[in-house]
């Protein structure tokens, strides 16, 4: 398990790890799919930026929902019920279903985690990643815990410095989505090197 902490400087860009990925699919003439749960959407919108990425990007679910996790990727409500949306149970049937719904695909990479904004408090940050390969048959699971600079999440009566951190937190929302899908795409590459 690695912990990722804000202000990090040698952190790469999403875009830029993404584009390592896509590098790697290229050469080794393969197709991939994503299923993003706590990503809401956002590696696909880094893929999407890379020219010619329709070659080797099939596209990708936002399967936020439980009710959408077992109507669309027919994943079992009983796996979510035994084991939480955000375990590595789920991620792997996440990353398993979108694989075999998308034939064109060799890769599928399923996210799952807690990121917020009512995520439980213990839980926060939490991240599973699992990267499923067709042939030869591959799975890689990797989990992350994606941690704040403490100093937004202390408590203050101040109205003022409350609507500054509120403002701060929702920033940090969109940072720690940001994280997550740069970590998964390092899954990726790492599966793919």
């Amino acid at each position: 398990m690695v912990s990722v902490i804000f202000g990090s400087k040698n952190i790469m860009t999403p875009l830029k790890e993404a584009q390592s990925v896509f590098r790697l699919l290229k050469k080794k003439h393969k197709k991939i799919v994503f299923a993003e749960s706590c990503t809401g959407g956002m590696m696909a919108s880094i893929v999407t930026e890379i020219h010619g990425i329709s070659e080797n990007f099939c596209g990708s679910l936002v399967v936020y929902r439980n009710d959408t996790k077992t109507k669309w990727l027919k994943i079992s409500k009983k796996i979510l019920a035994q084991h939480d949306t955000v375990s590595v149970q789920t991620a792997k049937a996440m990353a398993k279903q979108v694989l075999v719904r998308t034939p064109e695909a060799d890769l599928a990479v399923a996210i799952t985690g807690y990121l917020g904004p009512k995520a439980p408090k213990k839980q926060l940050g939490h991240v599973f990643v699992c990267v499923c390969q067709k042939s030869p048959k591959i799975e890689k699971m990797s989990e992350f815990w994606i941690l704040p600079k403490s100093d937004l999440l202390k408590k203050t009566h101040s109205k003022k410095i409350q609507n500054q951190r509120n403002h701060r937190l929702r920033r940090l929302r969109v940072r720690r989505r940001t994280i997550a899908s740069l970590l998964a795409f390092r899954v990726v590459r790492s599966l793919l090197r």
